[in-house]
């Protein structure tokens, strides 16, 4: 699957990773890995993709691909391009007209990751980012469903869920859409702007599982233990108030500094940290304003009590 300059140990780019996809290709096409001798006896002497061709196919796998439709054959030709720089961009190859012909029919929205998205939204930072972590590290067991909710709502196929894609794609849920439902009234701009934790204007797949993941827990407790899970990255029982740092946002900072500085802390202290954070919070929040259209920060452990 190496380019060729990766085998000539030349520098490279991402058009690399566009020689290894059509490889890909044409492994699914004929049905056997290609350029199973030797490099130096296969591309290594190739210069075009016709060469290309007659150092891959013996026997059945030449009669297979005589029967490829000529838009497979292209698309191939396309990505291996033995000059890495007469390759395609990922964005270029994606419209190419067999694969867009090929295309599966759109997946309508599900109406349970829209209720997710709309309560994740309005969760703490700190419940935002520990999904994250699990997101990251654990994943979810639904994680096909999730996928595929991604794919279908990133109509341009960039890798990001931008707020025009959300839009799109809350518009073309697989339910009806009811008033009092959380899942009809998403505030696309607070998803985006609470999910987007790495401020690249769209929701990567990682930050989607995370806001997937938010009606998934139905104790407090659960999500406590999964959160102390994925991030005691050792498995060893402990974790490092240090390691943390670089997962949270600025604005949790009190909630760290609340951990044990000194010492790796366990769950058990895990959860009596974020207990106690919570209500310190929740108070100061109920209590550090008189303006009654201002809601009062959501409690951490009211949050999963509601879900269960």
């Amino acid at each position: 699957y190496m380019a060729p300059e990766i085998h000539r140990r030349a520098s490279y780019t991402a058009s690399a990773d566009i020689w290894s996809s059509g490889v890909t290709a044409l492994e699914l096409l004929i049905g056997e890995v290609p350029f199973a001798a030797p490099y130096e006896q296969t591309i290594g002497k190739c210069k075009g993709f016709a060469e290309v061709l007659e150092c891959t196919f013996e026997g059945a796998a030449k009669a297979t691909w005589a029967a490829r439709s000529a838009a497979a054959k292209d698309f191939t030709r396309v990505l291996l391009q033995v000059d890495a720089g007469q390759r395609p961009t990922a964005a270029s190859a994606l419209k190419h007209r067999w694969l867009q012909e090929n295309r599966p029919p759109a997946r309508k929205f599900p109406k349970h990751i829209a209720r997710s998205l709309s309560g994740y939204a309005g969760a703490p930072s700190i419940v935002r980012c520990c999904l994250l972590s699990i997101a990251a590290r654990v994943g979810s067991p639904n994680m096909q469903a999730i996928g595929h909710a991604f794919l279908g709502a990133d109509s341009d196929g960039d890798g990001l869920i931008s707020d025009e894609d959300l839009e799109e794609a809350l518009d073309n849920m697989d339910d009806y859409k009811w008033w009092c439902d959380p899942a009809s009234n998403v505030d696309v701009a607070e998803v985006l702007r609470t999910g987007d934790l790495d401020h690249t204007a769209g929701l990567n797949f990682t930050e989607f599982v995370a806001a997937c993941l938010f009606t998934t827990h139905g104790k407090a407790e659960d999500f406590a233990s999964l959160a102390f899970n994925a991030l005691d990255s050792d498995r060893d029982g402990w974790v490092n108030a240090k390691e943390l740092q670089g997962l949270f946002r600025e604005r949790d900072k009190p909630f760290l500094d609340s951990l044990p500085q000194e010492r790796p802390f366990d769950l058990e202290e895990w959860r009596s940290c974020l207990e106690d954070y919570d209500q310190e919070t929740q108070q100061f929040s109920s209590t550090s304003s008189s303006d009654e259209s201002i809601k009062p920060r959501p409690s951490l452990f009211g949050l999963f009590s509601c879900l269960g």
